[in-house]
């Protein structure tokens, strides 16, 4: 499920920020028409149901983007 997914993402930011950065760019590869290149996650202790971070699309174009996770949601 998707938000098994994201969760997964949320949790692993903190434990290990390039996989989730990687599972993250796949996730929205596969769901999002965006021609995203790179994942830039913010980790922050206080976000306890959320990520946060900069997606770089290919033309160089850098979006904010912040997302809360719960179980079976997206």
């Amino acid at each position: 499920m998707n938000g098994d997914i994201l969760q997964q993402i949320q949790q692993m930011q903190f434990t290990d920020r390039s996989g989730a950065e990687a599972l993250l760019l796949s996730f929205i590869r596969e769901n999002f028409d965006f021609d995203v290149v790179a994942i830039e996650l913010r980790p922050q202790a206080i976000s306890l149901n959320s990520f946060n971070g900069f997606m770089t699309l290919r033309d160089g174009q850098r979006y904010f983007f912040k997302t809360h996770t719960e179980s079976d949601t997206i």
